[in-house]
């Protein structure tokens, strides 16, 4: 049965995650009746499958999400959301990871820091959608499912548009990152090389677009404007922006230190004059 289901996910989601989130579940529930997949059940593959709580927690998901598409109602058990990770890039870190790239890896990793898009965004853009004389890159692909991991249209800067202007005349495919002639698929292990070579073993894609989130608030930009450039929703905007620039705040600060401070003087005076 959940063979079955998880099957037609196939459709709606990212095949190269449904492929790694859905080969444990199949192996733990595959031959469980749907009925008796119970809480005790998601405890046990948690316990079971010895990985963070965030892995177990998107696998639950895939679980929860396919049995509904069968009709079934059971609300499974899953680990706590986990704390969003805090890592991202120093300017140093991100001119040592560079240096330690190839080329493809290297312009897929420029394209995430400067437009603060998500690797699929990056890895998905095609010729078609760079506009080299407006500077702007477009990346809804047609036809691609609306979900809740929205795409930008972003403009670019001078260097960036130079550096996929040089790419362009030498490429042999419709796509922006590619490699021996044909579209990068899965970006993940010359950068996982790269990032372990460059001292910050803890990066990943991902990481790319914090990182862009992170150096976008320090340089005091609005929280529309992040969220816009970025495609990231306010929210996860505002809990980045008030980690690293917290001078939204600073009328507020300069307030309370007029009233705390004032009415400690104001006390002061009162006891020198008794």
């Amino acid at each position: 049965m959940v063979h079955r289901y998880i099957a037609a996910r196939k459709d709606v989601m990212d095949p190269e995650r449904l492929k790694y989130a859905a080969q444990p579940i199949l192996k733990f529930f595959g031959d469980i009746p749907v009925d008796q997949i119970t809480e005790q059940e998601c405890r046990n593959y948690t316990e079971w499958r010895e990985k963070a709580p965030g892995t177990v927690r998107r696998e639950l998901g895939l679980l929860a999400s396919v049995l509904r598409m069968g009709g079934y109602t059971n609300r499974l058990w899953r680990p706590d959301r986990p704390a969003p990770k805090q890592e991202f890039l120093s300017k140093e870190d991100a001119k040592r990871l560079l240096s330690k790239m190839s080329f493809h890896v290297g312009l897929f990793t420029r394209i995430a820091l400067s437009t603060g898009q998500r690797k699929s965004a990056v890895l998905g853009l095609t010729w078609d959608r760079v506009d080299l004389e407006r500077k702007i890159l477009d990346f809804n692909e047609p036809g691609r499912r609306i979900t809740k991991k929205r795409r930008a249209v972003t403009p670019i800067g001078n260097q960036l548009r130079a550096a996929l202007a040089n790419q362009k005349e030498v490429a042999f495919t419709d796509h922006v990152i590619e490699w021996d002639g044909k579209p990068v698929a899965n970006i993940k292990k010359g950068f996982n090389r790269a990032a372990k070579d460059a001292g910050v073993p803890w990066c990943t894609p991902h990481t790319l677009k914090h990182t862009a989130i992170s150096w976008l608030a320090e340089a005091d930009y609005s929280i529309d404007q992040i969220s816009d450039m970025t495609a990231t929703d306010q929210e996860t905007v505002k809990r980045i922006y008030r980690k690293f620039n917290p001078n939204y705040l600073r009328d507020i600060a300069d307030h309370m230190d007029m009233e705390v401070f004032d009415e400690i003087q104001s006390m002061d005076k009162r006891r020198k004059n008794k």
